[in-house]
């Protein structure tokens, strides 16, 4: 027996199905959802080829080559982005700076632990003496300023303050088990110092590197002014030397404030530029940008391959994770400096 189909109702059969479709899936519409989007990457298929890979990286870090350090804000915990995880950096850069050192969560010491097992990256902390010291001065003015009201209060001592602070910071270290830590330091001028300015940055100095010399860290980073540093003998401890060179609008700027901070005893043979990713704030056009409207941390990187009276060891990236938001990609500069002073063997 002979069946008639009518095309006419298949088309409308199938016209009524496609419009249905659409009105139900109006409900998804209406209550957006945030999707996870995966990367893919060798991780997710073959484990022993991302085995293979983990292990060329290892290599890579273990071998000589013109390092990225990165300083990574990790002050909020809520994670909701994928670059508040540690785990989202760059596989190539060699050395983490925590922001935030004390307090991490269980997330954090996980991803720590696969940055330094899996990828051979070092991890690390800054305790910055500018910053504690404008926390201490603070903490002074404002009991003086009680204490001038007549209320009943004592005013600390700033050394007093001052060891106890350093004390809990130099604990970090083996609290969690730290590769190494970095000593920030500005501090002032030597130029034309008092008597009484000599005194206090001699008792400071001496605060910070007797404490620097019981921490048996195996790396060991000055970020700030070396200049500033009384008896410039002690740099020599460090295996790099951080310059503050972030603020240069140009690469011959960077040279300008490389030759002010490496006058006669600065180690000249271990020395890191830095630079900025541009800022998140719209109305911020400066931060992280040349004079000419160029990214600062690709000039630098350009720079870094330049011939000069020092040896020039790599670049720090200051607030590492505001480069991961970029509309092109994940960490753009950061990933174009790595490859500018490292460049990947053509195939």
């Amino acid at each position: 027996m002979k069946i008639k189909i009518d095309l006419r109702i298949i088309v409308l059969s199938v016209f009524f199905i496609s419009i249905a479709g659409v009105f139900s899936s109006c409900d998804d519409w209406t209550l957006p959802e945030s999707l996870e989007i995966e990367k893919p990457s060798v991780e997710t298929g073959n484990d022993a080829l991302y085995q293979q890979y983990l292990k060329n990286l290892r290599d890579y870090k273990a071998s000589y080559h013109q390092l990225l350090i990165g300083w990574f804000d990790n002050s909020n915990k809520t994670y909701v982005s994928r670059g508040m995880h540690l785990s989202s950096l760059p596989d190539k850069v060699d050395i983490v700076s925590l922001m935030e050192p004390d307090n991490l969560t269980n997330a954090e010491l996980d991803e720590i632990a696969s940055l330094k097992n899996d990828k051979g990256t070092r991890v690390i902390y800054t305790i910055d003496y500018d910053a504690i010291a404008r926390s201490i001065d603070t903490e002074i003015t404002a009991a003086e300023d009680a204490l001038n009201e007549g209320e009943s209060v004592v005013v600390p001592d700033f050394f007093d303050r001052l060891e106890q602070e350093l004390d809990i910071r130099f604990a970090l270290f083996a609290k969690y088990g730290y590769d190494g830590l970095c000593l920030g330091y500005m501090g002032f001028s030597l130029q034309f110092p008092t008597v009484a300015d000599t005194e206090r940055l001699t008792r400071v100095q001496d605060m910070l590197f007797q404490r620097l010399n019981n921490v048996n860290a195996k790396l060991l980073l000055f970020a700030g002014l070396p200049e500033n540093i009384i008896d410039r003998s002690r740099l020599e401890q460090f295996n790099y030397i951080v310059l503050q060179t972030q603020s240069a609008l140009d690469m011959s700027q960077i040279d300008v404030i490389a030759a002010a901070s490496l006058q006669t005893g600065v180690p000249a043979d271990r020395i890191i530029v830095s630079a900025y990713p541009p800022s998140l704030d719209p109305t911020d056009t400066k931060t992280g940008v040349f004079a000419d409207g160029s990214n600062s941390i690709v000039g630098t990187a350009k720079w870094l391959k330049t011939p000069g009276a020092f040896t020039k060891e790599g670049l720090a990236v200051y607030r590492i994770n505001d480069d991961y938001y970029n509309s092109a990609s994940d960490y753009k500069y950061t990933r174009e400096a790595i490859e500018i002073m490292n460049p990947s063997p053509k195939k």
